[in-house]
């Protein structure tokens, strides 16, 4: 059940992961970088484009993250497996931050709303109802 998305495209080199990650190199991301990656994207396409993908794996049995890590180069899966959770973020139980610091930042309730989950929601139904899943 791989995914690929953990595969470099070709040519391209190895994924974030083995880089040290997308939001700080070399350093723990905290709250603010995932924000601020938040910000960039909203910039550039919009807030109704952009949605969390957090990647918690916190309550995954074993098999399951194996699974899912499953492609990952092995160089790329250990700085992947090192790499500390972001400040302010280790859990998903730790979301409401997130949801404060959008709002600090002065995003409006509503635009919160998609960015936590609505898109998602959003892009589900369209592509559930393009393949006939739902009227």
């Amino acid at each position: 059940m791989s995914s690929g998305r953990w595969r470099p495209r070709e040519g391209s080199s190895a994924p974030l992961a083995s880089q040290g990650g997308l939001l700080a190199r070399g350093r723990r991301a905290t709250l603010d970088d995932y924000l601020d990656a938040i910000d960039s994207l909203a910039n550039l396409v919009g807030v109704d484009h952009v949605a969390l993908g957090a990647d918690f794996m916190e309550e995954m049995p074993p098999e399951v993250a194996a699974q899912v890590l499953q492609g990952l180069p092995p160089a790329a899966l250990a700085q992947f497996t090192s790499l500390p959770p972001t400040q302010d973020f280790e859990s998903v139980a730790l979301l409401p931050n997130v949801t404060r610091g959008l709002l600090a930042r002065g995003y409006t309730p509503e635009h919160v709303r998609k960015i936590i989950g609505e898109n998602w929601l959003r892009l589900y139904r369209q592509t559930w109802r393009s393949i006939g899943h739902l009227p």
